[in-house]
């Protein structure tokens, strides 16, 4: 393709993260700054998400953080919560919650917005932290006045197939019920998943 811009770029380096090759989207990205490109606010979702999918370039990760607060562009929805989602899948939970607690403090985002930030946190602390942080921070957003949805119980019952956490798997998919959510076949098959493998099937 001959006058890349970035938005070529950007589909080039979104297609490699959206197919698991983190090392190609980096590649890219380093190559569209060799050519002069500018770096915009997607392509930085785009690149974060490639670290994302594979921790062992998070450092890369962190350099990008550097660069999201040079270009003051931590008051992004899809940015900041891109860092933490990147953040949340390595572990790397002080992290993300100091991300958290920038984006909450921000009076421009909507409950919407809100919703995809606390899922994204939840997730990461139902897969790297303990029963009760987790429903901690469900606890949290609801005081805060953000319903939980499919994708709040999802995240949920997915890190407790994760760490074998079985009972509160099933507290988790019994709670959908008492906010008015209906549970889809990902849950049951999450729910599936998590007690197949404790051998309760």
């Amino acid at each position: 393709i001959q006058n890349r811009d970035s938005a070529c770029w950007t589909a080039m380096i979104g297609a490699c993260a959206d197919n698991g090759d983190s090392a190609s989207s980096v590649m890219l990205f380093r190559k569209m700054e060799h050519e002069g490109n500018p770096v915009r606010k997607v392509t930085l979702v785009a690149l974060l998400n490639a670290c994302a999918a594979d921790s062992s370039f998070l450092e890369v990760g962190r350099a990008l953080h550097k660069r999201v607060v040079v270009l003051g562009a931590i008051s992004d929805t899809l940015v900041a919560n891109a860092l933490l989602s990147m953040y949340g899948k390595s572990g790397k939970l002080k992290q993300a919650w100091e991300i958290f607690l920038a984006i909450s403090s921000s009076v421009a985002w909507d409950s919407s917005a809100m919703l995809v930030t606390w899922n994204t946190l939840i997730a990461a602390f139902a897969v790297h932290s303990d029963p009760a942080s987790t429903l901690e921070l469900f606890q949290m957003m609801l005081l805060e006045g953000i319903g939980a949805d499919g994708r709040t119980f999802m995240g949920m019952l997915d890190g407790c197939t994760h760490t074998g956490r079985v009972e509160q798997g099933c507290y988790y998919f019994g709670l959908m019920r008492d906010h008015w959510i209906v549970p889809e076949k990902e849950h049951y098959g999450c729910l599936a998943d998590l007690l197949g493998r404790a051998g309760w099937l």
